[in-house]
């Protein structure tokens, strides 16, 4: 996957001097699958019998990896959505560097193999349909609007050629060479590669007669048994759907209850139901303006890296970039160094202070920026740092806000402590709608209401969470179950070490194993 190398700023590290995109043939996906069989079957045939404690964990590690790749390969048909045309030009939009003439020429060169990205796009969606897989009505309207106002551009408006020309602006390059070299790409947005995207537009056009108005995985040949595919991926051990969808209504119990136990202490009226009580809580709190929203994230990451001792032992932890945007996320540092760690947040309309803190915690200190600086600061091979194991990574994230709450840093706001609360009884909603448009058929309204009527939080506000399980099923359900997994391994090793038990100490522990599965986690944590 040159693309993610390239992403992760390791094209140096991992000698990738052939820039190039991520190839999504079917030739290419069955050419990987028989690579990892093959190293599978080379993997397997070691005998490990007095290999070391370190090597064992590589080897476990590997191992669960091929076996967990493998596992979702053997559903190649659910591998690419319709969703996946509107990124394929993403590595000509800034992904591939040009720094000088040479990279500007390479830039062309690759420009010639976009359109076969197309093609190969269009046969993907036809062997999917022929299959009786068609993306629902939802998703396909959505990428076939925002692929005809693409097709409908002229040359010198795509987004490719502005981003080409603005970028040999940069660069030392003649007259006649820029010009030559525009004049190249503009011919192959005109004869290639537009060509190849009006007729995939044209293809899944005419796929929205047989698009679904329902929307989760359980409607297609199959979709059961990928669904449990990716549960096991993204939990990384074994629960059925039912034993998860169990656990998320017992964590969205406790934690509503726990809520109108609040706010019965603040004095609000608990016979009002989650909406009109969150409602009342904004309204009564303090909103942040647009203007004031990264300055304010910047306020509350300084705080948490002040005291940061309480629970950790970090001395120089690089400092969080925290910018505006039009969503919120945390975006890793490059492991070249040229980009840091960056906290982005939406700042496009006024926010409620409440629901501040915990984003702040979870996205940055002591959440995904300590734990992804940790992870690559570790002296460790690439397959024990790089990949992005969601139980573990926003297992960990959730488990620092609560984190934050047992060390007091709510203490004197009772109002954000609540908003942590909302947060959390998300998670568990997040978790049960999943399973619930996946499994059980929730329709897109269902899966809406719910989210809303058992977080208190306004319907267009969680919309976004149900279109996620409809393009990346199964990844909302890990951070819950992750958060209950580190929890009980933690009292596991406290009730073992009694008055030994520091936090410092388990929490070293947990972050330098790198990201891994929950039960190889426990198995290594638990051994140190």
């Amino acid at each position: 996957d040159p693309e993610q190398v390239l992403r992760e700023g390791r094209a140096e590290e991992l000698e990738l001097t052939n820039v190039t995109f991520t190839d999504i043939s079917r030739h290419y996906r069955d050419e990987t699958q028989d690579f990892y069989n093959a190293v599978l079957t080379r993997l397997i045939a070691y005998d490990i019998t007095d290999i070391s404690l370190i090597q064992h964990q590589h080897f476990d590690m590997y191992l669960w990896w091929l076996e967990d790749q493998l596992s979702l390969m053997e559903y190649p048909q659910f591998q690419h959505t319709a969703m996946q045309a509107l990124t394929l030009n993403q590595f000509f939009l800034g992904l591939q560097p040009i720094l000088n003439e040479a990279d500007a020429v390479n830039y062309v060169e690759q420009l010639t193999g976009l359109s076969d990205q197309y093609v190969a796009m269009l046969i993907l969606m036809n062997d999917r349909k022929s299959l009786g897989i068609v993306d629902t009505s939802m998703v396909l309207q959505h990428v076939v609007n925002q692929l005809n106002q693409l097709v409908d551009l002229d040359t010198t408006d795509d987004p490719i050629y502005q981003h080409f020309t603005q970028v040999l602006t940069e660069i030392t390059i003649t007259e006649n060479r820029r010009l030559i070299l525009e004049e190249e790409v503009q011919d192959l947005l005109q004869e290639k590669i537009r060509p190849a995207q009006t007729n995939l537009t044209l293809t899944l056009e005419s796929m929205l007669a047989q698009a679904p108005e329902s929307i989760g995985l359980g409607q297609y040949p199959d979709g059961d048994k990928y669904f449990q595919s990716l549960l096991a991926h993204h939990l990384t051990m074994p629960m059925t759907a039912e034993q998860l969808f169990q656990l998320g209504n017992d964590e969205l119990n406790r934690v509503q209850q726990v809520i109108m136990k609040s706010f019965d202490e603040l004095g609000y009226p608990i016979e009002d139901n989650f909406e009109q009580l969150f409602n009342r809580l904004e309204t009564n709190g303090v909103m942040i303006e647009q203007h004031d929203v990264v300055a304010t994230f910047e306020t509350l990451v300084s705080g948490a890296e002040a005291s940061i001792n309480q629970a950790f032992d970090i001395p120089n932890l690089p400092t969080l970039l925290v910018e505006g945007s039009f969503q919120d996320g945390y975006f890793p540092a490059s492991k070249d160094g040229l980009v840091p760690g960056t906290f982005v947040t939406d700042t496009r309309r006024e926010r409620p202070y409440y629901l501040m803190p915990s984003l702040a915690y979870h996205e940055g200190v002591p959440g995904h920026h300590l734990q992804s600086t940790m992870t690559q600061s570790l002296q460790l091979p690439l397959l024990r740092t790089q990949p992005r194991i969601t139980a573990y990574v926003e297992g960990w994230a959730l488990y620092t806000e609560n984190l934050a709450y047992e060390l007091g840093w709510f203490d004197n706001d009772e109002s954000a402590n609540l908003g942590r609360l909302q947060w959390e009884a998300l998670r568990s909603a997040r978790l049960i709608a999943d399973v619930g448009v996946n499994v059980n058929g929730w329709s897109w309204d269902e899966a809406v209401n719910f989210l809303s009527l058992n977080t208190g939080l306004p319907t267009y506000a969680v919309t976004d969470f149900v279109t996620r399980f409809v393009v990346n099923p199964g990844q909302a359900t890990a951070y819950t179950v992750g958060k209950v997994k580190l929890l009980e391994l933690r009292e596991k090793i406290k009730l073992a070490q009694g008055t030994e038990f520091t936090l410092e100490e388990f929490h070293q522990k947990v972050l330098s194993s790198g990201p891994m599965p929950l039960p190889l986690l426990r198995k290594y944590v638990d051994s140190q």
